[in-house]
């Protein structure tokens, strides 16, 4: 692939995180109902639902298919910087998650002076995301 112009701007990296963010929030309400039809269910396989669900939704999705239903929605990858076309391994991806939930917002800021438009995250984990649709 030629990763020419192929980094996503900014504002396509925050729809896919609000679209994920979303998707879990409909996730944990699905899990929340479907707890309720059953009367003995301990809290902590409730609680390990949930972190489940937050946790390792975006690793295993990031490290299986190379992408999180936002990014699949928003037409973005996230590859190995060093390999093109290989998708992170789950451990890296797990880190990837965890700098990016630590830092938050502010970790995007890198994404402008970064020749990739990588952010901190991305730096961190040595992985670069892309756009894979139609130019738009």
């Amino acid at each position: 692939m030629n990763e020419q112009n192929n980094y996503p701007p900014i504002f396509s990296r925050v729809k896919a995180a609000v679209i994920d963010a979303i998707l879990i929030m409909m996730l944990m309400y699905t899990a929340t109902m479907a707890f309720t039809m059953f009367d003995t269910i301990n809290d902590i396989v409730k609680m390990i639902v949930f972190v489940f669900i937050f946790v390792l939704y975006e690793p295993l999705l990031v490290s299986f298919l190379g992408a999180s239903l936002g990014h699949l929605f928003c037409d973005l990858k996230v590859e190995r910087n060093d390999e093109n076309n290989k998708n992170l391994t789950l451990p890296v991806a797990m880190l990837r998650f965890l700098v990016k939930s630590l830092l938050g917002w502010f970790s995007l800021i890198s994404v402008s002076r970064d020749n990739k438009k990588r952010a901190i995250h991305d730096m961190i984990a040595k992985s670069v995301v892309l756009h894979v649709g139609d130019k738009k």
